[in-house]
């Protein structure tokens, strides 16, 4: 992944507020992103904030308080997930 491909996804995803280059996720949702090469990876859960520069990404956690540098290139997936409680699940009255 790059910058400009990081930064298109992360504007998309609901939840997620933009002051410059700061992208904060908000209590009621929650962001994973996945690094790593093929056959090894990493998975970053419980994010805070994502802060972009120009050539790696500042990833800020909930809990425990850390924080990881990470080039764009190996950053390969991001999820995200809403725990709004109002929203009805498929297959589930």
């Amino acid at each position: 992944m790059n910058r400009q491909l990081f930064e298109s996804i992360i504007k998309s995803i609901d939840g997620i507020t933009a002051q410059k280059n700061v992208f904060t996720i908000s209590d009621n949702h929650s962001l994973t992103i996945y690094v790593g090469d093929p056959g090894k990876s990493l998975i970053i859960a419980q994010i805070q904030s994502c802060s972009l520069k120009d050539d790696f990404v500042i990833v800020s956690l909930r809990e425990p308080k850390r924080t990881f540098y990470l080039p764009y290139d190996k950053v390969y997936a991001l999820s995200h997930a809403s725990e709004n409680t109002s929203e009805q699940r498929a297959g589930f009255a």
